[in-house]
């Protein structure tokens, strides 16, 4: 998408800069985002979240922990939301010229959309990163296989139809937590408490860098399939 929209991200300078101008987003700069953003930080923020939950805790230090989960914080709770949003303003904007043009009619049409919807592509790139993570931690190749191949395919669906366009992959999504949780449930069997237990000395005996970073990969890795126990 990014090769076909804008390749050398020229395009996006003038529309930020008519948008700052007006103070609002314009419709290039909404265009911009919602194939930009929705293609290119799920992608990058998967890496760069993946790349922490599979270090080796002795090798990283805190400057490097820090810039990681900043970009995996902006990827995932800026730029992808901020994508969804475009979307449903440009789909609004087909019936209502104001919403390009107008600040207050732009400002409640985004008051208007769903949290679900606006977070919704970033709870299900982190319920299957965390499924990707604990299947390798036990070296389950084919369960890390099945999360990363939903995981891509999800990306590059709605970066180019968006969730509320997409009712097949929506249904993915409402799947995904599921799947995941029955994936980390699944990897308890195959030895996750060994990986848990080998990281747990970490926290004991390690140092501050060495405990951040297990404490995050825990999190990150337990926490979605734990959240979803308890809701359902």
């Amino acid at each position: 998408p990014s090769l076909r929209a804008d390749p050398f991200q020229t395009k996006v300078i003038t529309a930020l800069g008519l948008s700052c101008k007006a103070g609002f987003k314009s419709k290039d700069l909404l265009e911009h985002s919602a194939v930009e953003c929705g293609f290119e930080a799920p992608l990058a923020g998967s890496i760069v979240l993946f790349s922490i939950f599979v270090a080796d805790p002795a090798s990283m230090d805190i400057g490097t922990l820090l810039s990681r989960l900043l970009s995996v914080a902006t990827s995932f709770f800026v730029a992808l939301p901020s994508a969804e949003e475009a979307r449903v303003l440009l789909a609004a904007g087909k019936d209502n010229d104001n919403v390009f043009t107008d600040y207050d009619e732009q400002v409640r049409t985004k008051k208007e959309i769903h949290w679900l919807q606006k977070f919704g592509t970033t709870g299900f790139c982190l319920f299957l990163l965390s499924g990707a993570a604990a299947s390798m931690w036990v070296e389950q190749t084919y369960l890390f296989g099945m999360c990363m191949a939903t995981l891509f395919l999800s990306i590059v669906t709605t970066a180019n139809l968006g969730m509320h366009t997409a009712p097949i992959f929506t249904a993915i999504y409402m799947i995904a937590p599921a799947m995941t949780s029955t994936v980390i449930i699944f990897t308890l069997f195959l030895g996750l408490p060994d990986a848990m237990l080998h990281r747990w000395t970490f926290l004991q005996h390690g140092s501050l860098e060495e405990k951040m970073t297990v404490t995050v990969q825990l999190v990150g890795v337990i926490g979605p399939g734990a959240v979803t126990v308890v809701a359902c």
